[in-house]
């Protein structure tokens, strides 16, 4: 898995997935339905752990508090949001593919994505299948030896 640093934050490096490899939808069923509900969610932080990380490398990764349209929830592996593409933009030029955010989008039941130079507010059905970018945090620590 090729993964990129984004930023380091109070002992904190937030790496982000730059394969193209991993698609999934937020949702099995194309309703409104919010990033602490979706089934995106539950298999990021169970499934995808297991199938791609050793149990010694499971333990580098930090449990986050992410908030996702003022509703915090704690987990391992997550989506960025539309506010974090934003913020690291210059580092995501090399993105043509369109991929999930966390973030609803600007109809019912559709998800923000984000497509080369910036999130696309429409997005995609909830249960459509399309690639994901996975983000992480882990200690800064693990890149100082």
């Amino acid at each position: 898995m090729r993964w990129r640093l984004l930023a380091i934050d109070n002992n904190l490096a937030l790496l982000h997935y730059t394969g193209a490899d991993l698609t999934h939808q937020f949702h099995d069923k194309n309703i409104d339905i919010s990033w602490r509900d979706c089934k995106l969610r539950e298999w990021l932080n169970h499934n995808f752990i297991v199938q791609h990380f050793s149990s010694d490398e499971e333990k580098l990764i930090f449990e986050a508090n992410i908030e996702t349209a003022g509703v915090l929830t704690r987990d391992k592996v997550f989506c960025l949001s539309i506010e974090e593409t934003v913020k690291y933009k210059q580092q995501m030029k090399d993105s043509y593919r369109p991929w999930l955010l966390r973030d609803k989008g600007n109809e019912n039941g559709y998800i923000a994505t984000y497509e080369h130079d910036g999130p696309y507010l429409r997005g995609v059905s909830a249960n459509y299948i399309i690639d994901i970018r996975p983000a992480m945090y882990i200690s800064s620590n693990y890149f100082i030896k």
